[in-house]
């Protein structure tokens, strides 16, 4: 099996059939898990009692990753809590109740996304964007205190390791459209992610 933690939550994946059968049994009965629907594929347990937006986006994508269907641009899943699935005598098989589906259109994969829940922090993230891009060219490398804690204040991230990525943004400019992805890359995050119709356009992945 596999595992990932991301902001402190841990996703479990199960890549076969007695895998699949030993998370359900082993887990938590109000924690979440989460299958392709209709179609084979692990299940993922994630360790969390409360749901947002961003834990199904992230446990989406980690069961796609591992499945046969990872190049595919639309893919279905199910979720429910652990209460509501029951083991078959046959490992791997289920039957489910209570289930909710979510349809996701990739243009990428995200594993830990910057998750933008609102207008307004989809708005902070662009103002954030214009204002570093615009302070870069106006301002020499040199000359970053100001920029570093404009960031800091607005989400809190660590100043050395802002200038850090920053300095090397000058360097290597041509591999990033932003030195903002920059940055959160350093933060362990691998893409932006919005849910938002209007702002569906932040979506995008660092590491391709």
């Amino acid at each position: 099996m596999r595992t990932q933690t991301v902001n402190n939550i841990k996703y479990i994946l199960g890549m076969c059939d007695m895998e699949n059968h030993q998370i359900i049994k082993n887990a938590n009965k109000l924690y979440w898990w989460f299958h392709i629907d209709d179609k084979p594929s692990g299940h993922c347990i994630v360790e969390t009692e409360k749901l947002t937006d961003e834990i199904k986006l992230i446990a989406c994508n980690y069961i796609k990753r591992y499945s046969k269907y990872k190049k595919d641009s639309k893919i279905k899943f199910c979720y429910t809590q652990v209460k509501n699935v029951f083991l078959l005598d046959k490992p791997g098989l289920v039957n489910i109740k209570n289930s909710q589906l979510i349809l996701l259109n990739y243009m990428c994969d995200i594993y830990k996304p910057f998750y933008l829940s609102n207008e307004d922090e989809c708005i902070k993230y662009i103002n954030t964007c214009d204002y570093i891009d615009n302070f870069i060219n106006k301002y020499p490398i040199i000359s970053v205190i100001t920029f570093i804690n404009h960031i800091y204040d607005m989400y809190g991230f660590d100043k050395d390791i802002v200038k850090r990525q920053i300095k090397m943004y000058m360097g290597e400019c041509k591999k990033y459209k932003s030195p903002i992805e920059k940055i959160l890359k350093a933060f362990g995050y691998d893409g932006i992610y919005t849910d938002i119709d209007k702002y569906t356009y932040l979506i995008s992945s660092f590491n391709k």
